[in-house]
């Protein structure tokens, strides 16, 4: 066994009454389950806090804290003083801290702990208080019997606003966990359902999200989101419905509805988080949940037929054993336009699904949308799985010029499997990490001399399947902007100099003070795999500095999920005909000739490569002299 990091999210439920200005609200505690002690030790952890202002006359935010207590532990505040001046209209806002240290110290070396969170907003009111902690942490496998996961199952969202009545958000879409979750002696310890949404406002009447469950589970309708209308803005906003009541051997409903008027909420998508223990040891069978950017337009998404639209490949290597099934899976996509547009999304062997997204009086941040791929989904199924290379199409038009913009997405990939000899610690797996919380000033160009925390991979053999970066925050106001991240190469790394750009953005909107959520898939631009053969790319567990430059003053925080998994196969040979120097091995892609790594060995004998799959041909090549030289059939490492 080894040491493995892992990524656990808990969340508490969004408090919709009004916090007044500069007044403080600790929220309920909740307790974190984290059963890994062996060699535990915290990488990166986050809270995010999302709100919305609650003005009924124009008024700014001028600081915000963000405090953390764990047990007994004081709390531990950090202020962040910078005015967001209102531009005459309703806000939203997310920020994050990094409080990877603070948990370092107060966590404690048990299996749980309990924890608060503290806010305060000056001198402005608000309300929707939504917060949850992503939670990136090392332990030995060799130990942990007992271990937690959190797996995050999209729904097909809204193709449309929400009527005043509760209608069924498709059918069926909340699966039974118990059967579902595959794993052995399973424990909920958390259960929410995250929406995200521009909740549409078109008037001065005030309006909530209204959302229940029927079927196995029925729980009546909750209000779980809240918006003042006063100043009469449509704004980006998000929410957590605690679902710790949810009958998890039964399949559910979701129902929403737009209280007290009609035709808000330009589109609702949904995303059930389980956070839950099992027994590692007596599960033969692993749920696999995956965290991967989708799509990553910088400007216009396709227009204005299909034969036009936008495409995002993803490839995703699937090296866990046994059998591999698609389980429930999808997208939550976001895109910016100050008007309403018609997007149509489709992902492999899909027909393309329309989502009317409705703009309101003003529209402040993007639209969001959900989008199921699996067997399920009510595009139809996107296609398979199988061990080894899928390649997953996403594909995106408008049916208006130039309508939409920064089309991008996550995907939520969840898959079943057998478990891997060395335990589901090697499997593919995503893990969070901070780069930078907002800052204390709004600027065009921020220089970070270093991320918050660091990537750690504590295995010395890995493949990395995906990187993402989500940038989110806060943009003054201005009718269009862009961005773009920026890492500095180090002296070693070619060609030894000067910036790279590895994730951008261009964002139309209106011209108000308003959230700003991107997704950048950095997709060649770092290592892949230790002793990367393409020395362009970017050593992933290097201190370096980054850079935000924007064409309009921001404060942006920068978190990234990096999916990796440790499963290793062997490449190996026979050299025969040495005349006893020391012989090259060079080992390529059959498919693509892409050269994957090296070895030598002197003389005549066998030789070994640790390589990362086992399904893909490869072959060798061997060099002794310009007279002494093969190479071998091809063949799959095992």
């Amino acid at each position: 066994m080894a040491l493995r990091t892992k990524t656990v999210e808990y969340a508490f439920a969004t408090v919709t009454t009004t916090l007044a200005g500069s007044t403080r609200r600790d929220l309920s505690a909740i307790t974190l389950y984290i059963p890994e002690t062996a060699s535990r030790t915290f990488r990166s952890v986050i809270v995010e806090v999302n709100v919305r202002g609650d003005e009924t006359v124009a008024a700014s935010m001028v600081s915000w804290l963000i405090g953390i207590k764990l047990g007994a532990a004081a709390f531990n505040d950090v202020t962040t003083t910078l005015t967001l001046t209102n531009t005459g209209d309703q806000q939203s806002f997310v920020f994050t801290r990094d409080v990877t240290s603070y948990f370092t110290t107060n966590f404690g070396a048990g299996t749980s702990q309990t924890c608060q969170v503290g806010l305060n907003f000056g001198t402005l009111a608000t309300a929707n208080h939504t917060v949850k902690l992503i939670i990136t942490y090392e332990y030995d496998d060799s130990a942990a019997t007992t271990r937690v996961k959190t797996v995050r199952i999209p729904l097909d969202g809204t193709t449309a606003q929400l009527t005043a009545a509760l209608a069924n958000i498709g059918t069926n879409q909340i699966p039974a966990l118990d059967t579902f979750l595959p794993e052995a002696s399973k424990t909920y310890r958390r259960i929410w359902m995250e929406f995200f949404f521009n909740d549409g406002g078109n008037a001065t009447t005030d309006f909530s999200l209204g959302v229940a469950l029927t079927g196995g589970t029925t729980i009546a309708e909750t209000a779980v989101y809240r918006c003042e209308q006063s100043l009469n803005t449509a704004v980006f906003g998000k929410a957590h419905w605690d679902l710790t009541a949810l009958v998890t051997a039964s399949t559910a409903n979701l129902q929403a509805r737009s209280n007290a008027t009609a035709s808000r909420f330009s589109l609702l998508a949904a995303v059930l988080y389980v956070t839950y223990e099992y027994n590692h040891s007596a599960s033969t069978s692993i749920m696999n949940s995956l965290v991967l950017p989708a799509a990553d337009d910088v400007g216009w998404p396709g227009n204005t037929v299909a034969a036009d639209r936008s495409r995002f490949e993803r490839i995703v290597w699937i090296e866990e054993p046994g059998t591999i099934t698609l389980q429930q899976s999808g997208l939550v996509c976001f895109l910016s336009d100050p008007g309403g547009v018609t997007l149509n999304v489709l992902v492999g062997s899909q027909t393309a699904r329309t989502y009317a997204l409705t703009a309101g009086s003003i529209n402040s941040g993007p639209y969001a949308l959900s989008h199921r791929i699996d067997a399920g989904a009510a595009a139809g199924s996107a296609g398979t799985l199988s061990r080894g290379r899928n390649l997953i199409d996403v594909d995106w038009y408008s049916t208006v010029a130039s309508a939409g913009s920064n089309m991008c997405a996550i995907m939520f990939l969840n898959y079943t499997s057998g478990k891997a000899g060395n335990g589901d610690g090697q499997h593919a797996h995503s893990t969070c990490w901070s780069i930078c919380d907002a800052a204390n000033a709004l600027s065009i160009q921020r220089n970070i001399a270093a991320p918050n925390t660091l990537f750690n991979i504590p295995e010395t053999d890995y493949y990395v399947t995906g990187l993402g970066f989500e940038v989110l925050g806060v943009a003054t106001g201005a009718a269009a902007t862009g961005l773009v991240l920026q890492a500095e190469r180090q002296a070693a790394e070619d060609p030894g100099a000067g910036w790279v750009d590895f994730a951008s953005a261009l964002v139309r909107t209106d011209a108000e003070i308003g959230v700003q959520w991107s997704v950048g898939a950095a997709r060649e631009e770092w290592d892949r795999w230790p002793n990367e053969t393409d020395s362009s790319r970017l050593a992933l567990e290097t201190t370096r500095p980054y850079r935000i430059c924007s064409s309009t003053t921001m404060t942006l925080g920068v978190r990234s999920w990096l999916t990796y998994h440790a499963n290793t196969f062997t490449v190996s040979g026979n050299i025969t005909g040495s005349s006893g120097g020391t012989v090259n091995i060079e080992i390529f892609r059959s498919s693509s000739g892409e050269k994957i790594g090296s070895t030598t060995r002197v003389g005549n004998g066998t030789w070994t490569f640790t390589w990362y799959d086992n399904t893909e041909n490869v072959f060798a090549t061997a060099k002794e002299s310009s007279t002494l030289l093969g190479r071998s059939d091809d063949g799959v490492a095992v």
